[in-house]
Parts: C-alpha cells; sequence; structure tokens
C-alpha cells in the first residue's frame, strides 16, 4: 500500500487499520499531533521514516464486509446494542490484535 505523505498521521491511524499501533509502538502521538505529517512525526521522535513507512506498507487491508454502516442507536434496544459490541465490535477487535 502506497503511503501518501502529505497525509496527516490522525488520518492515516483512521484509515488505515493497524496503523495506530504502529504509531505507538513508535512513540508517535497520532491523536495529540494529528496533523503533522509522517514525516514530521517521525523527525519529532527520532525515528527513521523509513522504518514506520516499511510497515506501514505491510498493512493488509482488511474486508469490506467489517464496514458495515452501524445501525442508528437511538431507535435501538439495548439488547440489539450489546449484541452489536460482543459480534460485531469485539469481533473486529480481536481481528486487530
Amino acid at each position: 500500500m502506497e503511503i501518501d505523505h502529505s497525509q496527516p498521521i490522525g488520518q492515516i491511524a483512521v484509515e488505515m487499520t493497524g496503523a495506530a499501533s504502529i504509531f505507538e509502538k513508535y512513540g508517535i502521538n497520532y491523536y495529540k499531533e494529528y496533523d503533522l505529517t509522517l514525516k514530521q512525526a517521525c523527525s519529532a521522535v527520532g525515528v527513521p521514516l523509513e522504518q514506520v513507512e516499511s510497515e506501514l506498507k505491510k498493512i493488509e487491508p482488511l474486508s469490506p464486509l467489517l464496514y458495515a454502516p452501524e445501525p442508528y442507536w437511538g431507535g435501538e434496544t439495548m439488547a440489539a446494542l450489546i449484541h452489536y459490541i460482543i459480534h460485531v465490535h469485539h469481533a473486529t477487535t480481536r481481528l486487530l490484535l
């Protein structure tokens, strides 16, 4: 996967599942300094850009089936929300760990 160097790290973390764990591994603060580019963020923590970029390129895209739209929770029961959390959210999270 090609990395856009002008894209902010916060956006990379949102769009590339698995990027957040790579950022955390290197101490890149993608949630507080979300507007930095990857180059700026790597420079700020003293990590070679090529090293982080190499790991980001290895991320496998998730199946589109995992991106099903969420229901409108204001109109759902608590039981439906609990079922969603256990069977969809937790299942997706387990895949990422």
